[in-house]
C-alpha cells in the first residue's frame, strides 16, 4: 500500500485543464480496490472520495497503479490516525486514553469492531481528563517515575487511568492522563485532631496568644 501526506495542496501528476488539487494525501490504487472499500478504509464518504478526483469518468472503474486523492476524513472532534501492523481498536483505544467504546463510535463505517487493517484511517476522539491535562508517555517513562515528575500520589495516577491494565506496563506514545497535583496542606492541619491539652505544641499554641 502507498500513500504520501501533503502538508500543502499538490498539482496531481494526472490533472487535466481543472488544475486539481489534492488537500489530503495520495493514494495508489491496489489490486481488488474500488472506490467505495478505499473510502471506507480511509473513513471517507463515498461521495467526498468521487468529488476529489474528477479525472475519474466512471467511479466503478479504477485500476492499479492509478493515482487518486484522497481527502482528509471527518473527524471533528479528535483526529485522524493510519492504523499500523499490529495494531487493534483495543490497543489503540488503550495508548491514546479513550474507551474502546467511544472509538467504536466514531468510527461507524468499520462493520467489524475486530477486523482493521494497516494503512486504513480511523478517527480517534480526544480523550477527556478532568482536572488535569493528557501526556504522552516517552521512552524511558514509567507511572512511577511520571509521578514524580509532576509532583501527584501514584495512585491517583493508576485511579485516573483504569484502561492501563497493569501499571507496570506502558510504552512510548501512550496518551495518559495526569490529575493534577495537589496543594500541600497548611503546616500542622494534619495532625490537629491528634493533639491535646497535654500536647507541648497546644501548649506553646495557647501561650501564643
Amino acid at each position: 500500500m502507498y500513500f504520501h501526506y501533503l502538508q500543502q495542496p499538490f498539482q496531481m501528476p494526472w490533472q487535466g485543464p481543472w488544475q486539481q488539487t489534492c488537500r489530503g494525501m495520495t493514494y495508489m490504487v491496489q489490486p481488488g480496490d474500488t472506490l467505495f472499500l478505499i473510502a471506507r478504509r480511509f473513513n471517507v464518504s463515498l461521495n467526498a472520495l468521487i468529488a476529489a478526483n474528477p479525472q475519474i469518468s466512471d467511479p466503478n472503474l479504477i485500476f492499479p497503479g492509478q493515482i487518486i486523492c484522497i481527502p482528509i476524513g471527518r473527524c471533528p472532534r479528535g483526529f485522524v490516525y493510519i492504523v499500523q501492523p499490529g495494531d487493534t481498536l483495543f490497543l489503540i483505544a488503550r495508548r491514546y486514553n479513550i474507551s474502546l467504546q467511544s472509538l467504536i463510535a466514531a468510527n461507524p463505517q468499520i462493520s467489524d469492531p475486530n477486523l482493521i487493517f494497516p494503512g486504513q484511517a480511523i478517527c480517534i476522539p480526544l480523550a477527556s481528563c478532568p482536572g488535569g491535562f493528557m501526556y504522552t508517555v516517552q521512552p524511558g517513562d514509567s507511572l512511577f517515575s511520571i509521578a514524580q515528575r509532576f509532583n501527584v500520589p501514584l495512585q491517583a495516577i493508576i485511579r485516573a487511568n483504569p484502561q492501563i491494565v497493569d501499571p507496570n506496563l506502558i510504552f512510548p506514545g501512550q496518551m495518559i492522563c495526569i490529575p493534577r497535583a495537589q496543594s500541600p496542606m497548611p503546616w500542622g492541619w494534619g495532625n490537629w485532631g491528634n493533639w491535646d491539652n497535654n500536647n507541648e505544641d497546644w501548649d506553646n499554641w495557647e501561650n501564643w496568644q
